[in-house]
Order: C-alpha cells, then structure tokens, then sequence
C-alpha cells in the first residue's frame, strides 16, 4: 500500500498514543517494557525490544506494526551514545530525513537522527511532522 504524507502523521500519532497511554516517557519506562507487545486498534501495536547497536551498546527500539503496511513508525534509543533514531515510511520525503531505502511498492524509508537519547525529544520530532 502506498503511505502518503498524511498516513504517515496519522500513523506518528497514533504511535505517540500508544506511549501516553502505556505511560512510556523516558527511558526508565522503556527498560520496563522490553519484550512487551503493546496493542492497539485495527491489529496494529507496538513491539518493545532491545538490539546490539554500534560500540557494543544496545538501542531500545519501539517498532509500530501496522498489518499490511509493516512498521510505519520505529524509534531507536541509545542511552549509553546518548542518540535517538526516527524511523518513517512515507511515499513522500519528509524535510530533514534521509532516504535509505524503498518497499516493495517504493514507499520511501526515511530516518533522522536526535542528538539526544530522551523521549521528550523524540515526541516533538513526531508532533512535528
């Protein structure tokens, strides 16, 4: 399915929803929640993991499964590198995100850098888009 700007928005807030009402809002939260399947409407949820990073560190990921569309949103947090990464698919580029890749039907993949591993941060990036 093609993702439009729009989409894109609506799946960010959403997302954000699903933290306020999970009570995610830092990263002390986020280290409760690892392995946590947090549901929503429609099938969709989001899945709390934590990965292997760079310099043996490990990122807190959140991914947004949407069924049919795959994860419209995902955020990784790094508190020892102290960064965070946003994560978007969109049909359409997004100002300040780069391109790293394109779906099956050339949604592009866009990630952005934060210069800081705090989820305040990374809830303003998304409010903002």
């Amino acid at each position: 399915m093609k993702i439009s700007l729009e989409n894109t928005r609506q799946f960010a807030k959403d997302f954000l929803a699903i933290l306020e009402r999970d009570g995610i809002s830092n990263v002390k939260d986020l280290q409760e929640k690892v392995g946590y399947t947090l549901p929503f409407d429609n099938d969709a949820f989001v899945v709390v993991t934590c990965r292997p990073s760079t310099f043996r560190t490990l990122d807190y990921v959140l991914s947004f499964v949407v069924p049919q569309i795959n994860v419209p949103v995902e955020v990784r947090i790094n508190p020892k590198m102290d960064y965070s990464k946003v994560l978007l698919t969109s049909g359409e580029e997004i100002p300040g995100y780069f391109i790293f890749s394109r779906d099956a039907v050339n949604n592009l993949r866009l990630m952005k850098t934060l210069e800081k591993a705090d989820m305040d941060v990374v809830r303003k990036e998304l409010e903002s888009l």
